[in-house]
């Protein structure tokens, strides 16, 4: 006889950390469907503003390891140029106006989200799962 989890303790971790994947996926693709962005999206789009609206490609990569590969990454971009809110500019990315434009909208709903999302989570709590879960990452990448 099989008995059903009944307290977030009766899961390990790691069906944890896919399961909180998976909501924030869905959660956030939600969000932004209509304006045609979904979370990676998002995080291409916020990360070039955050570079000042222009980034270099090399950067890009690297800043979505392990969470992306280059080549997803370059479909990200491909995706959002394609909506006409970035360009390639040799070896960077530029955000268009249209981009700046879709980029505050966004960040909106973002801000909005994530007061929801942090919903009874003290600050410190946050921060301590972050800390756990880099130490996780750090432990099993130093064997």
């Amino acid at each position: 006889m099989t008995t059903r989890p009944t307290t977030p303790e009766d899961r390990p971790i790691g069906y944890w950390i896919k399961a909180a994947d998976r909501a924030l996926d869905a959660a956030i693709d939600s969000l932004h469907r209509g304006a045609g962005v979904d979370r990676r999206g998002w995080q291409v789009l916020n990360l070039t503003s955050r570079n000042g609206g222009r980034i270099a490609c090399g950067t890009m990569h690297e800043a979505f390891q392990p969470m992306l590969t280059a080549l997803e990454v370059d479909r990200q971009i491909e995706a959002l140029e394609t909506r006409g809110l970035l360009i390639r500019a040799g070896d960077y990315v530029e955000m268009t106006a249209a981009g700046e434009a879709a980029h505050a909208r966004l960040a909106a709903d973002q801000g909005a989200f994530r007061t929801s999302l942090m919903r009874n989570i003290d600050g410190q709590d946050y921060l301590a799962a972050v800390r756990v879960l880099h130490a996780i990452v750090a432990n099993l990448s130093d064997g």
